[in-house]
């Protein structure tokens, strides 16, 4: 089924750069305020890794997106991946990172004031491991909270062993907090058995949900397929990692939970640094062992990639990179789920307008 009722949170002229304020844009996130709006956040600028790279932002207005506004900019270093969160208290809090490169990133926390003004952000604590620096706070996927309320920040360390040719040693890490952010404990790294999947590469970037007293968690990972682990424990201690049979190209990964079903976000596409095309969503019951077949939101010769999803009244909402040139949003309505609970009847489209560059 595809989905040609996507919208954009903007659009505008392309073949010029003076309609645009930035000519790429990627990882974005979404969140939805206790008032029911939308926000998403994003990081662009010339291109990925640049300098004028900046965390930009819009909300929900009636219905449509709200024109596009720089939200942080603390340094002349790349900013990456903006997370948003909204904490006990209804608070948004947003965490991102900045630095040139994955294995130099900061991570810097902003929360958003009266629903109009981003605070000044403060750098978070950092530290060195034999595999590569550890910050704190999430680092690509949302943070979750548990039913105890704990809070937990899925986060991973690239190391770079060599930029030409391309070589890195990639882990995953979470941190865990009782008391809604405020501080963190920091967990082991999660067991990657090298020897059998390889001395370098790995899994980064988890992707988080809450079942049955449990904690699961897939992977991006080198393999062409996503890794997937567990906690028993409130997220503090992790199984090792296994190899499913879900395809991925080395691309981010994104899941929510509603209606007592899990929807995954993904690029069905088993090939390390293959084609992120299609983008698809695929449903499982909670314990996300059998998936039904993935149903494509958006494809073509462009890159869909990097998807957010979260749980609304009425399914899903989500959004992702559209050809690291839009932001794409859309909404999927649950409308009927089989008994397998892996088959759904769903409708898909956006009852959100684009806004569009002047």
């Amino acid at each position: 089924m595809e989905n040609n009722k996507r919208s954009f949170i903007f659009s505008g002229d392309f073949e010029s750069f003076k309609n645009q304020p930035f000519l790429q844009c990627h990882g974005s996130t979404l969140a939805r305020l206790p008032s029911g709006q939308f926000v998403c956040a994003w990081f662009a600028g010339t291109k990925e890794m640049h300098p004028d790279t900046a965390i930009w932002w819009s909300v929900q207005v009636g219905d449509q997106w709200s024109q596009p506004l720089v939200a942080c900019k603390v340094s002349d270093e790349a900013h990456w991946n903006p997370v948003l969160f909204v904490d006990k208290d209804g608070q948004l809090i947003m965490h991102f990172k900045v630095g040139r490169f994955p294995d130099s990133w900061d991570t810097y926390k902003t929360k958003l004031s009266n629903n109009i003004k981003w605070q000044k952000p403060k750098l978070l604590p950092s530290k060195m491991l034999d595999c590569g620096k550890v910050t704190m706070g999430p680092v690509r996927n949302k943070m979750i909270t548990l039913s105890n309320g704990t809070v937990i920040a899925p986060s991973s360390i690239e190391k770079v062993i060599s930029r030409i040719p391309y070589r890195v040693e990639w882990n995953s890490i979470f941190h865990v907090s009782s008391n809604g952010g405020k501080t963190w404990k920091t967990t082991d790294i999660v067991g990657y058995d090298r020897e059998k999947y390889g001395e370098l590469g790995g899994i980064i970037q988890p992707a988080l949900w809450e079942t049955n007293g449990k904690i699961e968690a897939f992977f991006r990972s080198t393999s062409g397929r996503l890794f997937r682990s567990h906690s028993t424990d409130g997220g503090m201690t992790w199984d090792d990692v296994v190899m499913t049979d879900i395809p991925n190209p080395n691309s981010a990964v994104d899941v929510a939970v509603n209606f007592n079903r899990l929807a995954m976000v993904y690029n069905p596409v088993n090939v390390d640094w293959g084609r992120r095309s299609p983008i698809s969503i695929s449903f499982s019951n909670l314990d996300g062992n059998l998936f039904g077949e993935p149903i494509t939101i958006e494809r073509g010769v462009g890159g869909y990639s990097y998807p957010a999803i979260i749980a609304t009244d009425y399914g899903f909402a989500l959004t992702y990179t559209w050809s690291r040139r839009r932001i794409a949003f859309t909404e999927v309505k649950i409308t009927e789920v089989q008994d397998d609970g892996c088959t759904f009847k769903v409708e898909m489209g956006s009852s959100i307008k684009p806004y569009n560059w002047v």
